[in-house]
């Protein structure tokens, strides 16, 4: 968008460039994932210069929550797994922890961050049940890990160090779908 705002000779106010900063924060885990480059932070910098309150954004995104989603949180950390000799790691979110909570599947945003960023885990899967037949799954590799591969294996999709897929079946044959798939690629086998 701001390349298409600026090669139009637009204007980019500061609403369109709260917008833009806003996305930029998010889509980069606030400037910590490998899409972060030199581009990006000229960019940032040029929305600051509109008087954006980044700090304000910053918060709204990454320090506020509900106390429904912190209890939901609490469950799912509960769930916490380990696999492949410690090079995976997943975490479980059910209908039945929705329902306790009163949240959704928006609250879930960014939960597979928590598995990934235990010290030696090279993948992380967040299994979500959306019913007792059907199973979303959110994968995240720390390094080299493709796992794209793994959600394109179950008619998913996604990129290189992010990606999903939704499995018929119960979240138990999910993870034992999943797991055997990551593992073999873990294994080099």
């Amino acid at each position: 968008v701001y390349d298409l705002v600026t090669a139009m000779k637009g204007q980019i106010d500061r609403s369109i460039a709260t917008a833009i900063y806003t996305t930029i924060i998010t889509e980069t885990g606030s400037f910590h994932y490998s899409n972060t480059t030199p581009k990006i932070f000229q960019i940032a910098s040029d929305c600051a210069k509109k008087g954006i309150d980044v700090n304000a954004i910053a918060q709204g995104i990454f320090d506020t929550s509900s106390k429904g989603r912190l209890e939901l949180l609490a469950m799912v950390l509960g769930t916490l797994e380990f696999f492949a000799d410690g090079k995976a790691a997943s975490v479980t979110v059910t209908e039945e922890m929705f329902r306790k909570t009163g949240t959704t599947a928006e609250d879930t945003e960014n939960f597979v961050g928590y598995p990934r960023s235990v010290s030696g885990v090279e993948v992380a899967v967040l299994f979500r049940e959306n019913s007792s037949a059907e199973c979303k799954v959110s994968l995240r590799s720390q390094k080299n890990v493709d796992v794209s591969a793994v959600a394109e294996s179950f008619g998913g999709g996604g990129h290189r160090k992010a990606a999903g897929c939704t499995l018929d079946g119960s979240v138990s044959e999910a993870k034992n779908k999943i797991r055997a798939v990551v593992e073999k690629i873990l294994s080099g086998a």
